[in-house]
């Protein structure tokens, strides 16, 4: 299987992932009968080497919840579990594959679906009504965010929004107006499929016409950048507002965009 750790190396802001990458590509390696990666100083060497020889970016694709906008789905999700007495990570890790295998989360299955099957596995009692409510109303927009977007978008970079996402996420436009921001928009719910599809990433990039290696995606989930390394796409992990900023200015050469108060 083709990785392209050096590219995330590179790219990826977090320690904890840095060190899931290196791990991956030494376990691919040892498998294949290959040397693993050198150590220390080489390295580093060889990666400073890639990152001058890299082509540019052309194009940044971001996820939304947790990136674009907090995270509205699971934080609600914990919220709803920890007023009924319930294991908040539990119910959240629950609805996230209930979302999968319902089928609502790509298209293919109803909201009504998702909250039977949730219920099923976790317990959960209530109006999926109010729980919408809870959820819907997590998903703050970031207006710094989406000044990056512009700024992006005036400097000539193809942006696009790459989310797992339903039918809320034109509701939550309704609100907001934020999908205007963006060139393209690859909602889940609309093109009946997902990132756990490591395809999808070939085909948001056949849409861009942009290769692999041009486009960077900005996520929260490692599990997310890892399938976008093994497709040849630079990632970059989002963890806060600051690591974000520095991480974009220096790969992207981009200036920080004015101070927003939220």
């Amino acid at each position: 299987m083709r990785t392209h750790t050096a590219g995330c190396l590179e790219l990826v802001a977090t320690p904890d992932f840095r060190a899931y990458a290196i791990r991956r590509d030494t376990n691919a390696k040892e498998r294949h009968g290959d040397s693993p990666d050198p150590p220390g100083d080489q390295r580093r060497l060889m990666h400073a080497k890639t990152q001058r020889s890299a082509p540019a970016v052309r194009a940044v694709l971001f996820d939304f919840g947790g990136v674009v906008a907090e995270e509205g789905f699971r934080d609600g999700l914990r919220a709803i579990a920890s007023s009924q007495g319930l294991d908040p990570e539990a119910v959240a890790e629950a609805a996230v594959d209930a979302v999968y295998e319902s089928g609502y989360v790509t298209g293919h299955g109803a909201q009504s679906e998702f909250w039977a099957l949730l219920r099923q596995r976790t317990g959960l009692q209530g109006d999926p009504r109010a729980w919408e409510r809870e959820i819907l109303t997590r998903f703050r927009v970031r207006d710094w965010m989406l000044d990056w977007v512009r700024r992006l978008r005036r400097a000539g970079y193809r942006t696009a929004l790459v989310t797992d996402q339903t039918d809320w996420l034109e509701r939550l436009d309704e609100r907001h107006a934020f999908l205007a921001r963006f060139d393209r928009i690859f909602n889940s719910y609309r093109i009946g499929k997902g990132k756990r599809d490591p395809t999808l990433f070939d085909d948001v990039l056949r849409e861009l016409n942009v290769a692999p290696d041009q486009a960077l995606l900005v996520d929260d989930a490692p599990d997310n950048l890892a399938r976008a390394c093994d497709r040849g796409l630079r990632v970059l992990h989002f963890v806060d507002r600051a690591g974000f900023e520095s991480e974009m200015a220096k790969l992207l050469d981009a200036p920080s965009p004015p101070e927003t108060h939220e």
